[in-house]
């Protein structure tokens, strides 16, 4: 399977590591590469920068990014996670599953993250 890991923080990492360990092409998107025998395309969820065709190709997405540096990172990172499940949507990508601090109950969690 091929998937999309957004973030390259330490649970982005163990979960790319996890997902080569079984097998699977793991495409991370961030904005710096890290250090492990996968692809890479830059992707800037502060910004929005490069998110344009980031999903192309895609089976599907794991969305753990979590900016570094932001007073407003919870802000960022629901902004950030709406616009890339929108993006990913829109090109077929068919398994979406977001990690961190926006939860993951279907009852609480906003109505752009569900279906």
């Amino acid at each position: 399977m091929r998937v999309g890991v957004v973030g390259a923080g330490v649970a982005s990492r163990s979960i790319a590591k996890a997902l080569l360990d079984r097998g699977d092409q793991v495409v991370i998107m961030s904005p710096e590469p890290c250090n492990l025998p996968v692809l890479w395309r830059r992707l800037d969820v502060s910004t929005g920068e490069g998110l344009e065709g980031a999903f192309n190709g895609l089976e599907a997405l794991i969305y753990a990014a979590w900016p570094k540096h932001s007073k407003s990172g919870l802000d960022i990172t629901y902004h950030g996670a709406i616009s890339a499940i929108d993006q990913a949507k829109r090109v077929g990508v068919t398994r979406r599953l977001i990690l961190g601090p926006l939860g993951s109950s279907g009852a609480t969690s906003p109505p752009a993250f569900r279906g």
